[in-house]
């Protein structure tokens, strides 16, 4: 996993994603939310474009993210 997705990123105007959990629990952050979202294989995240935001993985996890337009 790249280090820049453990720190504050966004998606580029126009672009969204789908965070995929396959294994353990990601726990997905929106910058200036109250509350860290829990990923698993049974709830993906989504990400606005241009929404800041970070991930952190669980030590066993597995995940990908799909980009839309």
């Amino acid at each position: 996993m790249p280090a820049s997705l453990l720190s504050e990123h966004r998606t580029k105007p126009g672009v969204w994603g789908l965070i995929h959990v396959t294994q353990g629990t990601v726990i997905y952050q929106i910058t200036g939310a109250t509350e860290p979202i829990e990923l698993t294989g049974h709830t993906p995240g989504v990400i606005e474009p241009e929404t800041l935001h970070s991930v952190r993985p669980s030590n066993n996890a597995a995940f990908y993210v799909e980009f839309w337009r």
